[in-house]
């Protein structure tokens, strides 16, 4: 699956990093966290939270019922329908068997979901 459409792709900052990964550490997800650490770039975009839900739900509505995928996307929509804010920052780690976006808020206090690919799609 194609993860995500970016308008302009940075690099986080040591600094910026460092709270992305505490936040992982603080969510309980060490696997993840662990792949940002391993990382010497990670990329990053804001979106509009609204850009994002239409892209999502679209791709919903055309995602096989039995895609262990499904239950991922319907998550993250669900979680980026309750998100208060206007843009939600996509940080992106890709290796060389995969890619995985990240969805947080742009002040690392909030951890919205995960999808993964592997590097083929």
């Amino acid at each position: 699956m194609f993860l995500v459409d970016c308008y302009r792709i940075d690099t986080l900052r040591d600094q910026e990093k460092e709270a992305f990964y505490n936040l992982l550490g603080q969510s309980q997800q060490a696997e993840l966290a662990q792949e940002v650490s391993s990382q010497d770039l990670v990329n990053y975009d804001d979106v509009p939270v609204s850009h994002l839900l239409a892209t999502y739900r679209f791709r919903l509505e055309s995602i096989d019922p039995k895609s262990t995928s499904k239950s991922e996307l319907e998550f993250l929509i669900g979680n980026m329908s309750t998100f208060k804010g206007d843009l939600i920052r996509l940080n992106i780690i890709k290796t060389n068997h995969s890619q995985r976006v990240i969805f947080t808020d742009n002040s690392y206090h909030k951890l919205i979901g995960c999808l993964s690919s592997n590097a083929s799609n």
